[in-house]
């Protein structure tokens, strides 16, 4: 069970705040957002997880450099990975994909559909890292560069 105040991972996308935990409901609000969902606290397929630890995130961004890309033979194959590493809802999938997919646009071989699960993939990520860090939404992504970029490498 959650607290008021927690934040978690909910399967409609992105990072939620618990605000409200009346009977058997747990009342949400989107991070940075207005947005509010009421979710039965019976309802485990709805919210996975709370957000991970300041330093299970830290060592995410220290690894992003070494973190693989999803590699597959054709885009059915390559879709069915993504949506398999976004399932995970793990930081190294969540890169995996956002990686995977910003190669991809450098190299002009996007398909349909492929942006989509790199910026879910972002919500996620990014949304945990804005949490854990106190970082806005808006500046996730220069942290994150910033923070490869001064890797000594």
């Amino acid at each position: 069970m959650f607290n008021v105040g927690e934040y978690v991972l909910c399967v409609r996308g992105g990072v939620w705040k618990v605000i409200d935990v009346n009977g058997n409901e747990y009342h949400l609000q989107k991070h940075e957002s207005e947005e509010i969902i009421t979710i039965p606290v019976s309802d485990t397929k709805e919210i996975v997880r709370g957000v991970s630890s300041k330093e299970k995130i830290l060592d995410v961004i220290k690894r992003v450099g070494f973190i693989t890309t999803i590699k597959a033979p054709n885009d059915k194959i390559r879709k069915e990975f993504y949506e398999d590493a976004l399932n995970e809802f793990d930081e190294i999938e969540w890169v995996k994909v956002i990686k995977s997919v910003y190669l991809r646009q450098q190299d002009g071989r996007l398909m349909e559909g492929e942006l989509e699960h790199a910026d879910k993939a972002k919500n996620y990520f990014h949304g945990e890292i804005s949490v854990v860090l106190g970082i806005p939404m808006g500046e996730v992504e220069g942290y994150i560069s910033s923070a490869v970029s001064d890797d000594g490498w």
